[in-house]
């Protein structure tokens, strides 16, 4: 592409982007969150509620289908942001939110991309998301747990609590997700995660 057709503002992002590829995925969310004014507890916030719920998922549904919290994903954002906003107990601002995420998935702390085909969703903006072993990292290395404290006891005590209520269906939707999804499986999916606070994903 020309750069001389590169609108400035779209260029400069582009090169911020270009320098810190080569940087591994923590230094490049600190190189990168102060140069795009994103919301550094938002961010934050958001990584421990993935891991509130990766944890939860493990404890509560491991033994129906065993290492099956491994390749399960939380689907839609929305998702995240109930659990999010019943901590905080305020709304969130969805634009600090979503520009949270979206770099969390730049730098490789986390999963988040368009749902999966397989799984006939309709809605082509739907994502599906999860805490990876980079995120896990950066909580361990800046003390987000101790940091956030309160809040990361309610996200916990929260997801666990979303999950013991509706065991039972999390536990077929589990389940499903642990075979090879089809356009049946995939419809009765949609059904459980229509009824449920957490949806999920494969």
């Amino acid at each position: 592409m020309n750069d001389a057709l590169v609108p400035k503002a779209t260029q400069h992002l582009y090169n911020i982007l270009l320098v810190n590829d080569k940087l591994a995925p923590i230094e490049r969310l600190d190189a990168l969150i102060d140069k795009l004014s994103i919301d550094r507890i938002m961010l934050e916030t958001s990584l421990l509620a993935l891991e509130a719920i990766d944890i939860a998922v493990a404890d509560l549904l491991a033994e129906e289908v065993p290492d099956s919290s491994r390749s399960l994903y939380l689907y839609q954002d929305q998702s995240l942001q109930l659990l999010l906003e019943q901590a905080f107990q305020a709304r969130l601002d969805q634009d600090h939110f979503i520009k949270s995420l979206m770099l969390l998935n730049e730098t490789d702390l986390i999963f988040r991309f368009t749902a999966a085909r397989k799984f006939k969703i309709t809605d082509p903006s739907a994502k599906q998301l999860r805490i990876n072993s980079w995120g896990k990292l950066y909580i361990q290395e800046k003390a987000l747990i101790k940091q956030y404290d309160p809040l990361y006891a309610k996200l916990t005590e929260q997801a666990k609590s979303y999950f013991i209520q509706d065991e039972a269906t999390y536990q077929e939707a589990v389940q499903l997700l642990s075979e090879p999804i089809n356009p049946l499986s995939a419809a009765h999916l949609t059904k459980l995660n229509d009824g449920l606070a957490i949806k999920l994903l494969s």
